[in-house]
C-alpha cells in the first residue's frame, strides 16, 4: 500500500463537514492493527494516520481486502509515519483535535451527547469545521505519557460490568467511531 497524493475521500461541492481520522500508534497485534483498519472504513474515517508498524506491514496478509478496495476506490486514504513527531507534526498542519481514549483521571465518559456537547457549536459555520483524530490506547499500557501530551482530550468509555479493566482495543474503536458517526449524520440533519 502506497499513499498517494491527491486528497480524498471527493468531499460533496461545499459540504464541509467534519472528518474522521483514526491513529493507529503502538497497537502491539496484528489482529487488532487489521480489525480496526476494516473499522476506519466501515465508519467512514478520512484517512488512517499509522505510526510505525514497519515489521507488519512487509507482511502479505497486512491490509484486509475491504480496506485495500476502498483505499483502491479512494474511499479512505492511508498515510504512514516512521516516528509519532511526524504524526503530530501532520495533525498540527491539518488542524485536527485529537482526542485519546484512555482510562485516566482526565478522561470525560464518552455518552451519547459527547461530541454533541462539545463540538456542534463549531459545526453551525459551514466554512468551518472540527476535524477529529481518534488515538487508541495500546492494548496493555494504553496510550504512553509523550501521546497523551499531544491530545486535547481524553474520553473512556462507559463500563458497567465488572469483569475487566478494559475493553479489547478493536471493540473500543468500533464503539468510538459509532459514536462520532452517529453524531455527524445528526449534525447533517439539522443543518
Amino acid at each position: 500500500m502506497s499513499e498517494r497524493d491527491n486528497n480524498y475521500p471527493k468531499s460533496k461541492s461545499q459540504d464541509r463537514s467534519p472528518r474522521l481520522y483514526l491513529v493507529i500508534c503502538n497497537i502491539q497485534k496484528i489482529a487488532n492493527v487489521k480489525a480496526m483498519l476494516v473499522a476506519g472504513v466501515a465508519f467512514g474515517c478520512t484517512e488512517i494516520l499509522m505510526v510505525g508498524q514497519e515489521k507488519n506491514s512487509q507482511r502479505k496478509d497486512m491490509f484486509p481486502a475491504p480496506f485495500q478496495e476502498a483505499v483502491q476506490k479512494e474511499q479512505i486514504r492511508l498515510r504512514r509515519f516512521a516516528k509519532w513527531k511526524e504524526c503530530v507534526e501532520y495533525m498540527e498542519r491539518q488542524g485536527l483535535f485529537l482526542i485519546g481514549v484512555e482510562i485516566d483521571e482526565k478522561s470525560r465518559l464518552l455518552n451519547d451527547d459527547y461530541f454533541h456537547q462539545n463540538f456542534s457549536d463549531t459545526q453551525k459555520d459551514h466554512n468551518r469545521s472540527t476535524d477529529i483524530g481518534i488515538l487508541m490506547g495500546n492494548e496493555g499500557q494504553g496510550i504512553q505519557p509523550a501521546h497523551i501530551k499531544n491530545c486535547s482530550a481524553l474520553i473512556r468509555l462507559p463500563q458497567w460490568g465488572s469483569g475487566t479493566a478494559s475493553m479489547n482495543v478493536n471493540v473500543a474503536t468500533n464503539i468510538v467511531l459509532y459514536r462520532f458517526q452517529k453524531w455527524k449524520r445528526k449534525i447533517q440533519t439539522t443543518c
